[in-house]
């Protein structure tokens, strides 16, 4: 008889594991006797994870011996970080396919056939004509752009500051691996965009800043971010040189003018910045009843500046047809938009609720997903909205309508948009310590 309400954590079978383990990690043959033990009782899931030492080998030694099969749940590295046999062979992989190779290589340890070569992960797949398409082929100019920077940046004697915006993705990788070996050369990269655990920088582990592996990721010798919250965010997953990290604000907002104005009473010019159809769909069901079929305001959307889903939105979402009222902004800055507008709507994505935050502009920051890390979620101030419920977007709109406030933006947000202007100038003098 099975019980599929028992999971078996695994951890004591990979490590020491347990404030009153007196006897050490068992043995590999005691563990997969337990197993076995646990399975002929009905247990039929196991919790494992890439953290917990050798169990997922043990599991896959069980499998192979047995014939007997436990449904899994194992967990990643947040950051995804990838077996010493991927990064070896292929250290410049984009990191979708290493989570594709990293999932096919516990894979191959719960099936209990340990990988010795890379050649396993190509066997029968696509996956490798695919990686010389993208990784080689329509990215080769890389090897020459790392080529032809090393060999410029030699020939200079003088001291150098190097400053792109970068967050550690495959191009500044290849500016900071270039220009290593040059003393004189200082390499600065810039934060850029939103602040996710997807997007590189934030979700860089100690294991891929490391060179236990021998091969840790090339990193810059400073890293430029908006405020003291992105720093601490950084921080939270690696042993990165705190030092290292210095906070000077975002470089589009040095010279804009700060509004400390009374806010807008009367909602009624509406702001929806947009993304992905998948994104504007969770959008639209937060915002659908209190803002969309409201028809005491006006609803202008403001695409993607990269990527324009105008077509796509009515093709997949209807969006135009649901609520022929929408118009599509032709504005070229997202700065001279929002100061046109009363309320800004944008998903928990996009930086987008800075802008209106420096426009004196309400703002609502829509969470469509549970899961979003909880320390984003703090921004509530008297122009910010977290959304979390198309209950709140109600609620937001109800407290808009009271008393007038003066809208501080610096000073409500300085953690996250610190304005440093004569630090700025020392690196743009090259004065860097």
């Amino acid at each position: 008889m099975t019980d599929n309400r028992i999971i078996l954590g695994t951890a004591q079978l990979g490590l020491k594991y347990g404030i009153n383990n007196k006897t050490g990690k068992p043995s590999i043959d005691a563990s997969v006797e337990i197993l076995n033990a646990a399975f002929d009782n009905g247990v039929r899931y196991l919790d494992t994870a890439e953290a917990y030492g050798n169990a997922q080998e043990i599991i896959g030694t069980f499998h192979k011996k047995f014939g007997k099969k436990f449904k899994i749940i194992t967990k990643l590295n947040q950051a995804l970080s990838c077996p010493k046999i991927i990064k070896k062979h292929y250290p410049l992989l984009p990191r979708y396919s290493v989570f594709l190779l990293t999932v096919f290589y516990i894979c191959s340890l719960l099936n209990g056939k340990p990988v010795e070569t890379i050649k396993y992960f190509f066997d029968d797949s696509l996956l490798l004509e695919y990686e010389i398409k993208h990784g080689i082929v329509f990215n080769s100019h890389n090897i020459f752009y790392g080529i032809w920077l090393k060999n410029y940046f030699s020939g200079l004697s003088e001291n150098v500051n190097v400053i792109y915006q970068d967050e550690f993705y495959e191009g500044g990788r290849i500016i900071s691996k270039a220009l290593q070996p040059y003393e004189n050369i200082k390499t600065i990269s810039l934060q850029h965009g939103i602040f996710d655990l997807q997007h590189t920088v934030y979700g860089i582990s100690e294991l891929e800043l490391s060179d236990q592996n021998g091969d840790p990721v090339p990193t810059p010798c400073y890293f430029i971010v908006w405020g003291e919250f992105f720093k601490e965010y950084f921080l939270s997953n690696n042993l990165f040189n705190k030092n290292r990290i210095m906070v000077l604000g975002n470089l589009k907002y040095q010279k804009t003018k700060i509004l400390k104005l009374p806010v807008k009473q009367n909602i009624k010019k509406v702001l929806w910045c947009t993304g992905s159809p998948e994104l504007t769909g969770n959008d639209m069901a937060f915002i659908e009843n209190a803002i969309l079929n409201n028809k005491e305001l006006e609803v202008t959307i403001r695409e993607h500046p990269i990527y324009k889903y105008e077509k796509e939105l009515q093709s997949q979402l209807k969006l135009f047809d649901r609520f022929p009222g929408i118009k599509v902004s032709k504005i070229p800055g997202i700065l001279e938009d929002i100061a046109l507008h009363d309320l800004v709507v944008v998903n928990c994505y996009t930086t987008a609720f800075l802008d209106a935050c420096l426009n004196g502009k309400y703002c609502l920051r829509i969470f469509p997903y549970p899961s979003y890390p909880s320390y984003l979620k703090k921004y509530n101030s008297s122009l910010i909205f977290n959304i979390f419920s198309d209950e709140d977007v109600y609620l937001a709109l109800q407290q808009m309508k009271g008393s007038e406030i003066i809208a501080d933006a610096e000073g409500e947000n300085k953690d996250i948009m610190n304005i440093n202007i004569p630090a700025w100038e020392q690196i743009l003098t090259m004065n860097v310590a």
